[in-house]
């Protein structure tokens, strides 16, 4: 290869790349390895004869659900990743509202290609209630199920299994690594 040379690529299946001494994925550090959807477009420049930068972004859309409100609701939820910075957006705060049936809340439904290379980052602090309480809540990502992100309300109890259980917010935004 040349240097300064550019190529764009479309992944043909599901494919993984591993950042590392002659691989740089932009946003993603040396020895991680990220998995590209079937279709997901990325561009990889010759930086010398023997280094390369790749970056990339894919978009989707996934059903995004909980079982612990009654009815488990559910919607489908759209997402980009451009190298490394994750967004997932979905379209009613009204969505994940409802009736408690558990001390528990999590969602479920997420791709692989949008879970975080280390299980348990924390997107940020979301307004919640919780059975008449008001009070923030926070995401974990991938703790005790890889493509699982729990809930956490921070009033010190957490959630109880009655009444309502709501979060306020419609996009959560990370970082893969």
């Amino acid at each position: 290869s040349k240097a300064g040379l550019i190529r764009n690529c479309r992944c043909n299946g599901a494919s993984k790349f591993t950042a590392g001494a002659n691989l740089e994925i932009v946003g993603i550090p040396s020895g991680t390895t990220i998995t590209l959807a079937d279709k997901a477009l990325f561009e990889v420049r010759a930086i010398t004869t023997t280094l390369f930068r790749m970056t990339y972004s894919v978009s989707g859309t996934f059903t995004l659900a909980t079982a612990h409100i009654d009815g488990a609701p559910s919607t489908t939820a759209s997402y980009t990743v451009s190298n490394g910075q994750v967004s997932v957006s979905w379209g009613s705060n009204s969505t994940f509202s409802g009736t408690s049936n558990s001390t528990s809340f999590t969602f479920t439904g997420m791709p692989e290609e949008i879970m975080p290379i280390t299980p348990g980052k924390i997107t940020g602090y979301y307004h919640a209630r919780d059975n008449g309480v008001a009070g923030s809540a926070y995401i974990q990502i991938g703790v005790s199920t890889f493509n699982q992100w729990l809930v956490s309300f921070t009033n010190g109890a957490g959630w109880t299994a009655s009444g309502q259980k709501w979060l306020n917010t419609t996009e959560v935004n990370y970082r893969i690594a």
